[in-house]
């Protein structure tokens, strides 16, 4: 499944394998979990295969020692992920700002289950979107992440990673119970094609005094790591200088503030833009994001089969907002409808924060079990109503 092309050959894969089968094709080196239903078979499919990938991987402590262990990691030069789910998460977000604050890049894996605490552990919701987007005191970019599907999953998994290295970013993918443990019957996963981009790399030093933190007008210093030939690598969790020594300097501050907001242009302009399927000008459009992608989008195929009027725009790459083609949407449209797997409508809270614009009417579901193309059918026609 890893080593070779294309075959005919077909895959029996759940979300959580794919998932971990992008991580490895990605070139992950270390994964640390503490275990946490639903992410945990996520972990355990890269534990299997470690020894013949040369993949670290290690149960540590607690879920704040799994992600600091992952940031020493990518510090020291290697792809890490953590796997956990929203109570773990919760643990992290201390460290989530380390990773921030020292711009070392590492994928988070965040298999979402009903909260707040122990919640239902085995159910599915959909309700860490604005924790993820604003997770950990102070302000910085991140990448929010969520695949439709299990081929999804192994995608943008990949994507995850090579996103984390060129903007030296966090990035935490979202996924949820009912898209870990489901398993669907896929074509093989050809990993010949995958691409890796560790985004800007120092070259050896030529004379100049290498600065982790040089200011640049993409706010994207070139990375080195330690024990790189001609370069001395100084980070740190405080504010710092270009060469990473700590300072209180009010303009250093400013200038380090201003270089990670750099980047948030350009990260959006790295996302995926929505999925649109149907025509913008329907009745009704229904915005999706993550794995309700399925039940939904089989709903608005029966109900334009009856003779409704629905499009479907669906979202997978959820944070920064691309925002450009939601004006259009909202304009042309009759009505524009959130369908949530939370109690809050997260994603359309999202959009409206960002553009000002505002949904008509939110479908949600928090009962923790997963939709059903029937249910979405039912909600709809409630709306029309």
């Amino acid at each position: 499944m890893l080593k070779g092309g294309p075959s005919t050959d077909r895959l029996l894969l759940t979300g959580n394998e794919a998932v971990a089968f992008g991580a490895m094709a990605a070139n992950v080196k270390w994964v640390a979990s503490y275990p946490m239903s639903p992410s945990t078979s996520a972990f355990i499919e890269v534990v299997s295969h470690a020894r013949d990938l040369k993949i670290a991987t290690l149960q540590p402590e607690d879920e704040i020692a799994a992600l600091c262990m992952s940031i020493g990691a990518s510090y020291g030069g290697v792809r890490s992920m953590v796997t956990t789910s929203g109570g773990g998460f919760s643990l992290m977000v201390e460290a989530l700002g380390l990773a921030a604050m020292t711009e070392t890049p590492v994928v988070i894996y965040n298999a979402q289950r009903p909260g707040p605490s122990t919640g239902l552990p085995t159910r599915t919701e959909q309700s860490d979107l604005l924790f993820s987007a604003f997770a950990s005191q102070g302000e910085f970019p991140r990448i929010v992440l969520a695949p439709k599907d299990i081929l999804d999953a192994f995608h943008t998994t990949v994507r995850g990673f090579n996103l984390a290295d060129q903007f030296q970013v966090p990035v935490i993918i979202l996924g949820d119970q009912y898209l870990a443990d489901s398993a669907a019957n896929i074509a093989p996963l050809d990993v010949t094609s995958v691409e890796i981009d560790r985004g800007k790399l120092a070259r050896p030093a030529d004379g100049d005094e290498y600065m982790r933190y040089r200011l640049t007008d993409d706010g994207i210093s070139p990375r080195a790591f330690p024990g790189d030939e001609g370069v001395f690598v100084v980070s740190s969790g405080n504010t710092h200088l270009e060469d990473g020594h700590i300072t209180e300097d009010p303009k250093i501050r400013n200038a380090m503030v201003e270089k990670f907001m750099k980047k948030v242009p350009a990260i959006r302009e790295a996302l995926k833009p929505p999925l649109l399927t149907g025509r913008a000008d329907s009745k009704m459009c229904l915005v999706t994001w993550g794995s309700t992608w399925g039940a939904v989008s089989e709903a608005a195929e029966k109900l334009n089969k009856s003779g409704l009027s629905i499009s479907h725009l669906h979202f997978t790459d959820l944070y920064p907002l691309r925002t450009g083609l939601l004006n259009e949407f909202f304009a042309k449209a009759e009505r524009v409808v959130s369908v949530e797997q939370n109690a809050t409508s997260q994603f359309a809270s999202l959009v409206t924060m960002e553009t000002g614009l505002r949904f008509d009417h939110h479908i949600n579901k928090y009962d923790g079990r997963p939709m059903t193309p029937h249910w979405v059918m039912q909600m709809v026609e409630e709306v029309i109503a």
